[in-house]
């Protein structure tokens, strides 16, 4: 099913996006950690520290939607190498997410 729906190569890098200012991943797992972050996995093969509020607040769950942007936009300036955003859509409406790149697979 991965491979039908996403066939895409695994995110390795922060900031990499083949040259695109927006990727779409789901959550395939999440895992809640001692410092009251959660560790969540994506189908484009990146794992993200988010914080518990970030999480409660935009309702994750393992199958949830989330986009990824590098988009930074600086002085009325678009740039593509910003810091990793991530967002999620909550009953309609855009909900963003404190989040942290930690690895590729």
């Amino acid at each position: 099913m991965l491979e039908t729906n996403f066939d895409i190569h695994g995110q390795t890098i922060e900031n990499t996006f083949d040259s695109s200012i927006l990727a779409n991943a789901s959550v395939v797992r999440y895992a809640t950690g001692p410092d009251d972050t959660v560790t969540i996995d994506t189908t484009d093969g990146a794992e993200w520290k988010i914080s518990r509020e970030s999480f409660d607040r935009c309702d994750l769950s393992i199958g949830r939607e989330i986009n990824v942007s590098t988009l930074l936009i600086t002085d009325g300036a678009a740039r593509l190498d910003g810091p990793p955003v991530l967002s999620t859509q909550n009953n309609a409406a855009y909900c963003k997410l404190a989040a942290t790149f930690v690895k590729g697979w």
